[in-house]
């Protein structure tokens, strides 16, 4: 499913933006998540194109306050009212 970022930025209001890897030795990054008032939307790079996907446990009907890599190939979310940390797995490691 291609996704319109035009569409879901003027739609509802865009809070916040981040990029992110899924290994510190990747060259450029893989997700962008961005952050509304009542939601986060998490987009892969797919080609040429991003596409909407779902991050197991990743708080996606809140707004996300910060999001970023952090050192072992985690996710540091921080959704309204919550903290959590993702490892990730992937091919690269």
């Amino acid at each position: 499913m291609c996704v319109s970022l035009f569409t879901y930025c003027g739609a509802v209001g865009l809070k916040g933006a981040w990029a992110l890897r899924t290994s510190a030795n990747q060259e450029y990054d893989t997700y962008l998540v961005l952050s509304f008032i009542a939601q986060t939307l998490i987009l892969a790079a797919a080609e040429e194109e991003l596409e909407k996907v779902e991050m197991p446990a990743f708080c996606t009907d809140k707004q996300t306050l910060y999001c970023g890599n952090a050192s072992g190939n985690h996710i540091i979310q921080v959704p309204r009212s919550l903290l959590r940390s993702y490892l990730i797995i992937s091919a690269d490691n």
